[in-house]
C-alpha cells in the first residue's frame, strides 16, 4: 500500500535526521572538550585529537554533500542542475 511506502520513508528520514543531530551535537562536544582539555592535561595530544574528531564530524556532512552535488552537477542552492545554464545560447 501506499501508507506502508509512505510510512518507511518517514522512518527512514527521522532516524537519518536523528543520526545527523547526534554526530553534530557530538561533534559540537569534543570541540568544546578541547577547548578544556588544554587546561587539564599537559600534553596537547588529547586536545588536538578531540578537535580533529569533532572537525570531523562536524564537517563531513557538508563535504559530503557538496561533493554529491558536485558529482551530479546540481546547484545545492536551487536543486537544478548547472548543466543547462552553461549552454544556453543568448
Amino acid at each position: 500500500m501506499a501508507h506502508d511506502a509512505l510510512a518507511d520513508a518517514v522512518k527512514t528520514q527521522t532516524t537519518r535526521a536523528s543520526l545527523m543531530l547526534i554526530g553534530t551535537m557530538l561533534g559540537g562536544v569534543l570541540v568544546f572538550n578541547s577547548f578544556v582539555a588544554s587546561w587539564l592535561f599537559p600534553d596537547d595530544f588529547y586536545r588536538d585529537a578531540m578537535a580533529m574528531v569533532g572537525a570531523l564530524l562536524l564537517g563531513s556532512p557538508l563535504v559530503w554533500h557538496a561533493i554529491k552535488h558536485l558529482y551530479y552537477g546540481q546547484d545545492a542552492s536551487s536543486g537544478k542542475s548547472t548543466h543547462t545554464r552553461c549552454y544556453k545560447t543568448r
